[in-house]
């Protein structure tokens, strides 16, 4: 079940473990894994920021297309909207195969840095785990995060929320509640 932001819903919280997941399964699979394995028995939420398409900068900017661009601008948000639900659903179809249930957070935003630490705030995140960097810059000496994601949220998101940060399926850092 997935929600956008916004919508109304308790998600306990404090047992639930939100794992930031981005557009390539491949890419975002060993750390959800690492959240289901570290985490057994807690319930999973999947987080994802939606970085929507700029339809206004793609189109016209003549005043007398402007029905057309709502119109447009609808069928592209529907698009987007479905794209999103696909993603998530590819991400629910992999974890039910190791018997796993999970829901679903998103946000639309430009900035997907922004968004995670956004969907913190609003869902009032207690506990999150996302990667520390691209696995290319994996080892096994890797002690510090790399992501400029990593570090924006670990600086800026709320202080009342533990992150664990992962790369290629190991535990890199971890953020703990102040």
């Amino acid at each position: 079940m997935e929600m956008e932001i916004g919508d109304e819903r308790d998600y306990g919280v404090d047992e639930t473990i939100f794992v930031a997941v981005g557009t390539s399964v491949e890419k975002s699979k060993k750390t959800l894994f690492w959240a289901v394995q570290s985490f057994a028995g807690k319930k999973i939420c999947l987080l994802h920021v939606h970085q929507p398409a700029n339809v206004v900068a793609l189109m016209d900017r003549n005043p007398a297309v402007t029905e057309l661009k709502e119109d447009v601008g609808k069928v592209v948000q529907e698009l987007e909207r479905k794209k999103v639900h696909d993603l998530l659903d590819q991400y629910h179809l992999m974890l039910a195969k190791k018997g796993v249930q999970a829901d679903g957070v998103w946000i639309d935003m430009d900035n997907i840095q922004m968004g995670i630490v956004e969907i913190i705030a609003q869902c009032n995140i207690k506990w999150l785990v996302m990667g520390a960097a691209a696995d290319e810059y994996y080892s096994k000496k890797l002690a510090v995060l790399k992501s400029n994601k990593a570090i924006y949220v670990d600086h800026n998101a709320p202080h009342s929320c533990h992150i664990c940060f992962v790369c290629k399926g190991c535990l890199i850092y971890t953020r703990y509640i102040c």
